[in-house]
C-alpha cells in the first residue's frame, strides 16, 4: 500500500497528457473525402478553433485574477501599515484610546472589504472569460441608395 500525500489545496488530480497529435484528418486518406466528411471535418476544425480561443481567454482570465490577488495583498499591506503608523503617532491619551479602537476595527474591515472586491472582480472576470463567442452570422450590409435630387439641383450641380 502506498503512502498517500496530503492535498493542502483540496484540488482534483490532474489528468495525464494525451499527446500533442490532435490534427484532424480523414479516416481514409487515400481517397477524396465525401461532402459529408468535408462538412464534418470543417465543423470539427471550427470547433477546435473555438476551443483554442476559449483556452486563451481562460488563461488570460487566470492571469488577471492572479494580478488582482497580488494587488489586493499589496493594498492591504500598505493600508494596514498606514493604520498602524497612525496608531503609533504620539497624541493625547484620551484621543489615543479612540484611535486604538478605530484602527483595531479598521484593519480587519480593510481585509474583509478587499477580499469582497477580489471575489466580485474574479467572478466578473470569470463570467467574461467563459462567455460563449457570438458566432451568429454578420448582418449583410445595406445597399446604399442614390439620393434623389430635384431638377434644379441636377441642372446647377448642387
Amino acid at each position: 500500500m502506498t503512502k498517500s500525500t496530503s492535498n493542502i489545496l483540496a484540488l482534483m488530480p490532474v489528468a495525464p497528457e494525451y499527446g500533442e497529435d490532435s490534427a484532424l484528418r480523414p479516416l481514409r486518406p487515400w481517397r477524396q473525402p465525401s461532402r459529408d466528411e468535408q462538412r464534418v471535418l470543417a465543423q470539427a476544425q471550427h470547433d477546435q478553433s473555438a476551443m483554442d480561443a476559449m483556452l486563451g481567454k481562460l488563461f488570460h482570465g487566470q492571469r488577471i485574477v492572479e494580478d488582482l490577488d497580488v494587488h489586493s495583498a499589496v493594498v492591504f499591506d500598505r493600508g494596514a501599515s498606514r493604520l498602524i503608523a497612525l496608531k503609533r503617532k504620539p497624541r493625547d491619551p484620551e484621543v489615543q484610546a479612540y484611535v486604538d479602537v478605530f484602527t483595531s476595527q479598521n484593519i480587519p474591515r480593510l481585509a474583509h472589504q478587499l477580499v469582497q472586491l477580489q471575489d466580485v472582480g474574479a467572478h466578473y472576470i470569470g463570467e467574461i472569460a467563459t462567455r460563449p463567442f457570438d458566432l451568429s452570422p454578420e448582418p449583410s450590409p445595406q445597399p446604399v441608395l442614390p439620393v434623389r435630387r430635384g431638377l434644379l439641383a441636377r441642372v446647377f450641380g448642387e
